[in-house]
Parts: structure tokens; sequence; C-alpha cells
């Protein structure tokens, strides 16, 4: 939280010419836009962070990092610090799990949740066809309400070509702005 309050007193980019360390868990390495980025978070908040090099932590980690040199930038609606340096961080400790914020789609839409990994029940995608896959962006959809969202898979992911579920399910991802959950698990599917 106190990170990402620098987005709103910087206008543009912005970036850290000194040491500042933030402390989290990696809550996100596969769906994410390319080797360098991860997402972590703590109990207050979560954020993208993109590495100079490809990323060398794994989801569980639990680390401090220095952003000195980082730049704060948004990038496709999420704040992220683009251009980290320390890739490795100091390991507080590794298998940390943490658990999915249970939201809605109106909560997604919001943004209030952006960057951390959240769970919405309940949620179907109105274009599985049989043959769309998870790739790119799909619509979500919740019986609940019109309210849509929208579902982002990268080509990193595992689950890219795997063709989408029909029915409703629970799905699992990292809450981004402009109405996005980046995926990173599906479960309960009921038909």
């Amino acid at each position: 939280a106190e990170l990402k309050a620098y987005f709103t007193t910087h206008e543009g980019n912005w970036y850290f010419s000194t040491d500042y360390f933030i402390e989290g868990v990696v809550t996100s390495t596969d769906n994410v836009p390319s080797s360098k980025f991860i997402y972590i978070q703590d109990e207050t908040g979560g954020i993208m962070l993109g590495f100079i090099l490809n990323n060398l932590l794994t989801v569980g980690d639990k680390v401090q990092i220095n952003l000195k040199n980082a730049t704060g930038e948004e990038v496709n609606g999420h704040k992220t610090m683009i251009g980290v340096e320390d890739r490795l961080g100091k390991v507080i400790t590794r298998n940390v799990s943490v658990q999915p914020v249970e939201i809605s789609l109106e909560d997604l839409v919001k943004g209030t949740f952006a960057g951390q990994l959240v769970k919405i029940k309940n949620v179907f995608f109105p274009n599985a066809d049989g043959s769309r896959v998870w790739e790119g962006s799909q619509v979500l959809s919740s019986n609940a309400n019109t309210r849509q969202a929208i579902a982002t898979t990268y080509n990193k992911a595992s689950f890219r070509q795997e063709i989408l579920p029909n029915g409703t399910f629970t799905v699992t991802g990292i809450a981004g702005n402009w109405n996005h959950l980046h995926v990173t698990g599906l479960s309960a599917i009921h038909f």
C-alpha cells in the first residue's frame, strides 16, 4: 500500500534513486507478460515487478527486494515497478501459501484489489464454444448480475492452449485494472 501511494504523489513515470525495500510473497510467475515479470503481495496489497533480466524467484518465496533505480509505471492499467535490478532479493522463507481473497465481479471492476491474488465464484465464459482456448482475453460473466470482466491468459501460462470450460466455476487469479483478471487457476467446475 505504501509503494502504491507513490503513484498518486508523482505524475507520469518516476523512480527510486536510493535504496527502497519492499517485502512480500511472490504470487505469480507464470501468467505474466514475460519471464521478466512477477506479482508480489503482502497483507496491504499487491503489485507487478518487471526485472531488467529474467525473474529468478518462484511462487511462494517470501522476499525482500530493493527497488533502487526501478521506475514506477502503469502497464496495461497495472501499477508496476519496471527495471528492477535486484532479481534475487533476500529470501526470507520459501513455500509460503497465499490464500486468495474472495471477491465479486463488481469488486474486480472497482480495482480495489489490483495486484492481489483473488478468487471469484460462480462465473462462466459466455463465449466458451468447445474450441476457444484460454490464451488471450476472454469475457468472464456471472449469473448474479450483468457485470462482465476479462480473463487474461498470456502465452507463458502452462494452461494457455486448454479449452475454455463450459458451466460455472471458481476462478483464481491476479486482479488487474480495467476489469481484467490474470488467471492462475480454475476449480469447482459445475455443469
